[in-house]
């Protein structure tokens, strides 16, 4: 197997690639695992090293195939016999990309490698379709509105500045009146945009965000399996929420949520005028899709 420093000096992607999953976020590594399938026309993901795991009799494929149905071309583990792959880790899939001179995939390539990977295994299908099907039941418009605090902030000013939520009124012309989902990772950024969301929108507001949280990856990384497998399948089960909703607002620099939105952007559900980033006073349009 050849290693990725030998050849650095390549302007092509390999024909055979290796992408070792890594100990950090995950919406970070499915983005970047993405856009390796734009390039690489032979991918093994080895998702091992990977927190995010639902432990079943944890044999060594556990952690992806308890979580996505095996598919083409993602494989776990094994090489294509006869090939000799490069071996990289998930986070230099950017550094690969400047090395090579790649451009950012387009949203409709990214859309077709999406749909090699993103088919859950059936146990965890079946909870994102429960969870579904009682979002279907709450008032339209539903509008679910994401945050992302914890480690990704650092102190009140840099928290201060990414959440203003002053455009929260850009989509009031179509999505008032109708049911407020606040969904993420941080319990006090909740807290501050939920009567926000009820003034601007007029909307009941439920959160799906646990009192008193906030993400610390490295925290996670320490949790016991059935607690970061139960964190996993909500944050899946979120993605989906994005996906559906009548309408989005979030931070378009978390990864999470530019699934959510390139899965609106797939599913046909897009649009400018119902996708907002709270850093950004302008519409999220697919021009300017933070991938």
């Amino acid at each position: 197997m050849l290693n990725l420093p030998v050849l650095l000096h390549l302007v092509t992607w390999p024909s055979c690639l290796v992408l070792r999953a890594g100990d950090w976020g995950f919406g970070s590594q499915m983005v970047h695992l993405l856009h390796a399938l734009t390039h690489a026309p032979n991918l093994v993901w080895d998702y091992q090293a990977s927190p995010y795991t639902c432990c079943s009799s944890c044999g060594s494929e556990h952690s992806w195939l308890t979580l996505f149905n095996s598919s083409t071309p993602v494989r776990t583990l094994d090489q294509p016999a006869g090939r000799r792959c490069v071996t990289m880790g998930v986070g230099e899939v950017v550094r690969w990309n400047r090395q090579s001179n790649s451009r950012s995939a387009a949203p409709a390539r990214l859309c077709s490698a999406l749909r090699k990977v993103w088919l859950f295994s059936n146990h965890v299908n079946a909870t994102i379709q429960h969870e579904l099907e009682t979002f279907a039941r709450l008032d339209r418009p539903r509008v679910v509105l994401q945050v992302r605090g914890g480690d990704k902030t650092t102190g009140v000013s840099a928290e201060a500045e990414m959440y203003t939520f002053d455009n929260l009124a850009s989509l009031a012309p179509h999505a008032s009146g109708g049911t407020c989902i606040i969904l993420g990772d941080d319990a006090r950024l909740a807290d501050a945009l939920a009567p926000l969301a009820q003034r601007a929108l007029g909307c009941r507001v439920v959160s799906r965000i646990e009192p008193g949280s906030a993400h610390n990856q490295s925290l996670f990384n320490t949790q016991s399996s059935l607690t970061r497998c139960l964190s996993t399948r909500k944050l899946l089960t979120d993605i989906e929420l994005i996906a559906a909703a009548d309408a989005t607002a979030g931070l378009a620099m978390s990864n999470v949520y530019r699934l959510g939105i390139l899965r609106r952007f797939c599913a046909g559900r897009y649009s400018p005028k119902n996708t907002v980033d709270w850093q950004s006073r302008d519409p999220l349009r697919e021009a300017s899709f933070p991938f």
